[in-house]
């Protein structure tokens, strides 16, 4: 259902009217666990429940953006793309969100935040949250995000005073390149400081709270290798102790 939604557009779907199938359970991960699976090689998809009715976002969407603004203000080049807007950037939406698995550049352009290739990481790391995903955290009601991959679900919970979200939003626009390449830099890391320099700086600096938690099975929890902890959070003992034992077994 969700390729016959054109990229960059959404729908609205009335939940009782889908009466042939079963009820949709009230916890957000079953709902994001099949939105991650989509989207590993397809658009970017996101959703939000709101009362009886769900919308579902597929595909990019842009918009003007403070920090593409300021980007372009404070880097003029000769050589841009003529008859190319230079002040959009993307706008993410919903409260759970599954980006791609694929759709990322080998090559980093002069333009940051965009999806590039990791070496060390395999990949673009949708895992971990990007800078957009910190611009458009909730600033009303404060609510947290879930960003759904093939590893877990990372919750991103804006602080809980309304200036406090209000000062982010404005602090990362004006440092949005510097927080993009601080990202890569945690992706690409091999020591674990400097894989987890990026969520200990977005937690002392701005009050953001990035949490990870691997899909849970009847009797088992699904395998995330510990780089993936690491970036998000310090392994704990025993998750180092039972992922060694899944490694063995």
């Amino acid at each position: 259902m969700t390729r016959q939604i054109e990229p960059g557009r959404s729908w609205s779907i009335r939940l009782s009217r889908l009466g042939e199938l079963p009820e949709l359970p009230s916890d957000p991960t079953f709902l994001g666990r099949i939105l991650a699976e989509l989207s590993r090689r397809d658009f970017p998809l996101s959703a939000t429940r709101i009362g009886g009715r769900l919308v579902l976002w597929r595909g990019d969407r842009y918009r003007r953006r403070l920090w593409r603004i300021l980007h372009e203000l404070r880097s003029p080049r000769p050589n841009k793309r003529q008859a190319h807007r230079h002040t959009v950037g993307r706008s993410q939406r919903g409260h759970l969100r599954a980006p791609p698995g694929m759709l990322d550049e080998v090559t980093a352009t002069v333009v940051p935040g965009e999806r590039v290739f990791v070496a060390e990481e395999g990949g673009w790391g949708r895992h971990v949250p990007t800078v957009d995903d910190l611009l458009d955290l909730p600033v009303v009601t404060g609510d947290a995000v879930r960003i759904f991959s093939s590893f877990g679900v990372t919750t991103v919970k804006p602080p809980r005073s309304i200036l406090a979200r209000i000062r982010n939003k404005l602090l990362l626009s004006a440092r949005y390149a510097t927080f993009a390449a601080m990202r890569l830099a945690a992706l690409a890391g091999t020591e674990p400081h400097a894989r987890q320099r990026y969520a200990e700086e977005l937690r002392a600096r701005y009050g953001i709270e990035i949490s990870f938690e691997r899909y849970t099975y009847p009797h088992a929890r699904a395998l995330a290798p510990v780089r993936v902890l690491q970036l998000l959070a310090p392994p704990s003992f025993d998750e180092l102790v039972e992922h060694a034992v899944e490694q063995a077994s």
